[in-house]
Parts: structure tokens; C-alpha cells; sequence
């Protein structure tokens, strides 16, 4: 089986969202959101918003046999201030367990690395990650992004609490 990897369309945009309540459910320390409460499990809302995405993309591994959708990374920029242009924020980065161990999650990554540097002024990309997820934060430092500071006691689920771990891979400017 080959995995392509592209951005999800607004007629995919079902697919997405199945795909998110299930992280949401199988992964609940991974994400600041929850099942309960997740703006982006709303099918009409993501619809539009993967329709009026501009600049910021929501990237897919898609079976090539099935097209099922195996996982799945978001990019957006920092914000709609010029002082915050430069800078691109992940979310939701995310492989089902049927689709791990086979370097899924290196492609969707190195897929938004690569849109990233296409965009005019990017010189840096930032993500948080859940320090009870060992394997997320190898793959991120294998592609090249740094720790620059850690929150304790970010997430709370069940009484348990997580520390949340800041990364951030430095590109080079396009001028």
C-alpha cells in the first residue's frame, strides 16, 4: 500500500473529522482538546474552514488503495499581525494506530516542513508536544526542531497532569 500525502479538500473534510474524534479519543494526552469540547470536530465548521484555508494548510496520509485517511498535520501562521508573519504554528499532528510504524508521520511532517519554506518571510516553525509522548518528540528532533522551554502541569485530564514540552526548527528566510 502507498500513503500519498496532500492537503485535505472541503469534500474530505468527513473523513477529517472522523479521523479527529478518534485522536481525540485515542490519544486524549497528545491534545489540548477534547472530544466534549473540539470546535474542529464540527462537520459544517471544518468544512468551511478546509475550504478558506489561504496560506494555513490541513495535510493528509491517504491510503492510495482505500483512500482512507491515516493522519493527519496542521499548519497555520501565528497570527494575523505582521510582528508574527514569519513565524507558522503545527496542530493536530496525528497517525491512527493502523497507519504507525511505516514513516507516516516523518512524511506529513516533512510535507508541512517543505510548504512551510515555500512561503514568503516563514523563518520559523513552532509546535507543543505532550512530554507522554516519547515517540512524537524523537520524530521532531530528528527533523531538526529544538526544545525551548517546557510548561508543567499544562494539560489535566482525570486528575493526572502533563507537562507540555515548546519546540520550534528554525528555517531560512525567503526573500
Amino acid at each position: 500500500m502507498a500513503i500519498i500525502i496532500r492537503p485535505i479538500t472541503s469534500d474530505e473534510a468527513e473523513l477529517y473529522v472522523e479521523l479527529r474524534l478518534e485522536m481525540l479519543q485515542e490519544s486524549p494526552r497528545a491534545f489540548g482538546a477534547s472530544v466534549e469540547t473540539d470546535a474542529a470536530s464540527d462537520l459544517e465548521g471544518m468544512r468551511a474552514r478546509l475550504e478558506s484555508q489561504g496560506e494555513n494548510r490541513t495535510f493528509g496520509a491517504f491510503d492510495s488503495d482505500t483512500g482512507e485517511l491515516l493522519g493527519s498535520v496542521g499548519v497555520a501562521r501565528q497570527g494575523p499581525h505582521q510582528k508574527r508573519a514569519h513565524a507558522l504554528g503545527v496542530w493536530g499532528m496525528y497517525v491512527a494506530p493502523r497507519g504507525r510504524g511505516r514513516g507516516i508521520g516523518r512524511e506529513l511532517m516533512q510535507a508541512l516542513i517543505d510548504y512551510s519554506e515555500s512561503l514568503p518571510g516563514v523563518c520559523v516553525i513552532s509546535l507543543s508536544v505532550s512530554a507522554a509522548t516519547p515517540v512524537a518528540q524523537a520524530l521532531y528532533a530528528s527533523l531538526g526542531f529544538v526544545e525551548w522551554g517546557r510548561e508543567p502541569r499544562s494539560l489535566q485530564i482525570d486528575g493526572e497532569y502533563y507537562t507540555e514540552i515548546f519546540m520550534q526548527l528554525q528555517l531560512e528566510p525567503l526573500e
